[in-house]
């Protein structure tokens, strides 16, 4: 007998859902070297935001996407926003807006095609154009502006691609120069002729050449960390890309790309870890990273060393908290005056003062005592820090971390198989780099040895399946023919052993202490059928012919979301062993990213003889 798990195909609707009319004070939020200026309330939902700069009379204005149009504040006063223009428009909770000279470009989804603004009459009047281009524009997610003044329209119409507008050719009818249709580009970063698009629904950017823009051609691509790219931003040297995944729990990625046949991650950060709270768009300023961060509103990474990505300010001006696309959609932190311009979905625009202060910085290696070989995968804690998590040492001992709160501070470092070590009193210092080396001694082991036998008749289990667990380490092993198992250099302490076959039942033992001396270690399991796929019992994955996506995968689950509603788990069942499941596809992001289409995928298990049961079921 076989059993089999088939899935199809399905269309799923998206929407997206936010709460409106949250008009609360700010003075009960949450701040570290940032703290508000002022505040300008909306009774519609507001989407993204620019600032704009009057060369004529230095008057500094932000730029405000609203649900039902596009909203010009006067913030040269930062502590008193002023709306001085509305220009009003289709329905949507999204616009995006950039600017060239003195004209605002702004985009919506959905429909009435490129707004054009001329700011130069401000704050007394403005004139207004719309751009179709004569190819049948009329919507776009997004918009970004070079330092040439060619504007990039992201996902117009869907069909269209990218667009090339010539802004600086003729601001308010602009030609057009060419288009990108490869896939879809969410947003986007543009400098001199290469273009980085975030491009969302395959989890990738790619490297454009945009040097003649009716031919754009990848020069490379690279994966982010949650398959869900939203957006890219360049530091000013060029050498180091920033990315957001637009999803819960997912990162700020630092990327080399001095050398794009190499494109090498350098670090990653998110805010609140647990939490599950969603990235949206990253800026670089300098040495820093601003990013709108939805429900945890508007934070500060010092990138400084982009391979140490450390939190230095934040202002969340939010009630929310975690998972939801709630709170700051966006920020903008070139006003020439220094304040600093958010948008946050229901609490309207905030005006913002930041200090950019650089973290201390602490990093070194982790080597064994006696050989000086690394230890990759050691623990080191600055303790008593309120922001700082663990960091781990990567393959060749090396670690990086620090805090936005300079002092002194004990540091514990532990490894498996190691003695703890700590350093009682580092002194770590704003702007100063700290180097904390460490020599872990090595515990003694012994060999451990074992069988595996079927509790009725006491005869061995062949082949086995056994795994050791001891402080989040894991031990695999494979029984032999005669059900017996060993490992050496073995540490003692208090393990969970898990032992299972096909054929036999799944069981956990523990904890048990395993030392020296302690003899041979026995293991009982029932015969029945059971898999929660702790250990590959050798199911098989097939698909119909023509399948797209959503293979089966063993694997921990990624969630995914259609819209803000989660409709695919971000982890195993609950109350059985382990973390890994058979997953349709597990690439996460919206629902539709990796869902089955096309086809028919189906997942088999090896043949099992249950004839001898009264009363099998499944």
């Amino acid at each position: 007998m076989t059993y089999s798990f088939p899935a199809h195909g399905r269309q799923l609707l998206q929407r997206l859902v936010l709460c409106a009319g949250l008009l609360l004070p700010f003075a009960v939020q949450a701040q570290l070297n940032m703290s508000l200026l002022g505040q300008l309330n909306y009774s519609e939902d507001l989407s993204d935001i620019w600032g704009w700069r009057n060369p004529a009379d230095g008057k500094e204005y932000a730029l405000v996407g609203v649900n039902d149009g596009f909203s010009i504040v006067d913030v040269s006063n930062p502590a008193a926003p002023v709306e001085v223009q509305f220009v009003p428009g289709p329905s949507t909770i999204w616009r995006d807006v950039k600017t060239w000279g003195n004209y605002a470009y702004v985009t919506n989804e959905a429909s009435g095609g490129l707004l054009i603004v001329d700011l130069s009459g401000l704050p007394g009047s403005i004139n207004t154009y719309s751009w179709t281009g004569g190819v049948g524009f009329s919507s776009a997610h997004n918009i970004f502006m070079d330092e040439n003044g060619v504007a990039y329209l992201c996902g117009s119409n869907g069909s269209l691609g990218t667009l090339f507008l010539d802004c600086a050719a003729n601001p308010t009818n602009p030609p057009l120069l060419g288009s990108y249709t490869l896939r879809y580009v969410h947003d986007l970063y543009v400098r001199g002729d290469t273009m980085w698009s975030a491009e969302v629904n395959d989890g990738i950017f790619s490297v454009v050449d945009v040097s003649n823009k009716s031919a754009p051609s990848v020069m490379a691509t690279q994966s982010t960390t949650s398959d869900f790219t939203h957006n890219t931003w360049l530091t000013d040297d060029g050498t180091t890309l920033f990315t957001t995944d637009e999803v819960s729990a997912a990162n700020i990625d630092a990327y080399d790309v001095s050398d794009l046949s190499d494109i090498q991650r350098l670090d990653t950060w998110q805010s609140n870890p647990g939490s599950g709270v969603v990235p949206h768009n990253a800026f670089v300023y300098g040495d820093f990273v601003i990013t709108s961060y939805y429900r945890d509103g508007v934070t500060v990474t010092d990138a400084t060393y982009p391979d140490n990505l450390i939190q230095t300010g934040f202002y969340d001006s939010s009630p929310l908290s975690g998972d939801g696309f709630n709170g700051a959609w966006g920020v903008y932190p070139y006003l020439p005056s220094g304040t600093v311009i958010a948008s946050d979905i229901e609490n309207g625009l905030i005006c913002l003062d930041v200090a950019y202060v650089q973290a201390a910085y602490l990093r070194g290696l982790v080597t064994d005592s006696i050989t000086g070989a690394p230890i990759p995968g050691a623990s080191v804690d600055v303790l008593a820090v309120p922001d700082a998590d663990p960091s781990s040492t990567d393959i060749l001992g090396a670690y990086a971390t620090g805090t936005a709160y300079p002092g002194s501070y004990a540091v514990a470092v532990s490894a498996f198989g190691y003695a703890d070590k700590s350093f009682p009193a580092t002194a770590l210092s704003s702007g100063v780099e700290t180097i904390l080396n460490a020599e872990l001694a090595p515990l003694p082991s012994f060999d451990l040895a074992g069988a595996v036998i079927d509790s009725v008749t006491g005869q061995p289990v062949p082949f086995a399946d056994v795994r050791l667990e001891i402080d989040g380490v894991a031990f695999d092993l494979t029984a032999d023919a005669l059900g017996q198992f060993s490992k050496t250099g073995m540490l003692a302490g208090d393990y969970t052993v898990y032992t299972g076959a096909w054929g036999w039942k799944t069981k956990r033992y523990g904890p048990l202490n395993l030392s020296p001396g302690g003899g041979p270690l026995s293991l009982e399991i029932n015969r029945g059928w059971y898999d929660d796929f702790l250990f590959d019992f050798g199911w098989s994955a097939s698909s119909s012919p023509g399948t797209a996506t959503g293979f089966w995968v063993r694997d921990e689950p990624v969630g995914t979301f259609d819209g803000p509603v989660a409709v695919n788990p971000n982890a195993d069942a609950s109350g059985d062993f382990g973390e890994l499941a058979y997953i349709t596809g597990n690439g996460g992001g919206g629902a539709g990213t990796d869902d089955v289409d096309d086809g028919v995928v189906r997942l088999t298990s090896q043949p099992f003889d249950i004839s001898y049961m009264g009363n099998p079921r499944i």
